[in-house]
């Protein structure tokens, strides 16, 4: 049996760093018509299902990948790059292509993402083997178009066959509110949003109010994760909501690190059910992230995040919240 499936895109990305751009936290700026020359080039494996199973793997858990690849040259590098891992990729080849994503980092460590999504929404659960999808955790990203669909069944065979859900639904998906989220919503033990997509799907502005409204559209006993940036990240459990506030660090790129802070957190809280030490571990474990280029590679394994939580202390607070 595996840990935790993770389900949703895969990508070929390229990062690309400019050596002449303009660039604040609202745009990157390049001059029409101009030819710029790259600072570096970088390629990777990524997407909503790829970047949280390295890490999760890097920690040292059995984990599958389900998502729909194309049956083309970057296909293959992602479907090989899983084999010597030791990844199981439980998806299936399509005849669309593989999502390809180009990532521009600005000066600031800041970045604009141009993404092309494709033979992830090709995702069929006719064609999944049923038999392999055996695991205590199903982590669920963004999943557009006829594979949405399929994440929702795949909600059902989850409650059926006793796996838990942690659902991270981007803007792609906030944005189509409760009901059309529904299906997976009531089937999920763990929500995790940043601040917009939490405000864009629950239609509220606190973090306090925000927690509350999802974490009575879940399961019982579940929690919700909200991130936010260089805020820190929040978690409410129905009684008490923690918050751990980052340190300044020089940021490289963030590419991923949303993606990493949610793995981590998920492992650490699956194996020490312990939110504090979960919202720690994942703190140290983004560092690593944003302190490199690419989406998964500087994840850290969990004897060094041991290690590296012994040296990096945070400010973890808890708070009692009054009724549900």
């Amino acid at each position: 049996m595996l840990d935790i499936i993770s389900v949703g895109s895969s990508t070929f990305d390229v990062f690309l760093k400019l050596n002449k751009c303009k660039s604040d936290k609202q745009c990157i700026e390049l001059p029409l018509g101009g030819k710029l020359l790259i600072e570096r080039i970088y390629s990777s494996t990524g997407g909503g299902a790829i970047n949280p199973v390295f890490n999760l793997k890097k920690m040292g858990f059995k984990v599958g990948v389900v998502s729909g690849i194309g049956n083309d040259a970057h296909g293959h590098l992602i479907t090989h790059q899983l084999a010597d891992q030791k990844i199981k990729f439980l998806g299936h080849l399509t005849k669309k292509p593989t999502d390809y994503s180009v990532i521009i980092d600005g000066r600031k460590g800041d970045r604009t993402i141009l993404t092309n999504k494709s033979a992830s929404k090709e995702l069929s659960f006719s064609k999944l083997n049923k038999n392999r999808l055996i695991s205590k955790w199903f982590y669920i990203a963004t999943l557009i178009g006829k594979s949405f669909y399929s994440a929702k069944k795949l909600a059902k065979y989850s409650e059926k066959n006793n796996i838990k859900i942690a659902f991270n639904p981007t803007s792609y998906l906030a944005e189509k509110g409760r009901n059309y989220l529904a299906p997976i919503l009531s089937r999920t033990s763990m929500l995790v949003l940043n601040k917009e997509e939490a405000s864009l799907l629950s239609k509220e502005s606190s973090i306090i109010s925000m927690s509350k409204r999802l974490l009575s559209w879940i399961k019982k006993d579940g929690l919700v994760l909200i991130t936010d940036g260089k805020n820190g990240a929040y978690c409410y459990d129905g009684n008490n909501i923690y918050h751990i506030l980052p340190k300044p660090i020089k940021v490289v790129g963030q590419t991923g690190a949303g993606d990493c802070f949610t793995a981590t957190f998920l492992g650490a809280y699956y194996k020490k059910k312990d939110i504090k030490f979960a919202l720690h571990m994942a703190q140290c474990n983004v560092e690593s992230i944003l302190s490199s280029m690419g989406a998964h590679e500087k994840s850290l394994t969990w004897g060094n995040l041991i290690k590296r939580m012994k040296k990096r202390k945070f400010v973890i607070t808890k708070k009692t919240l009054a009724g549900k």
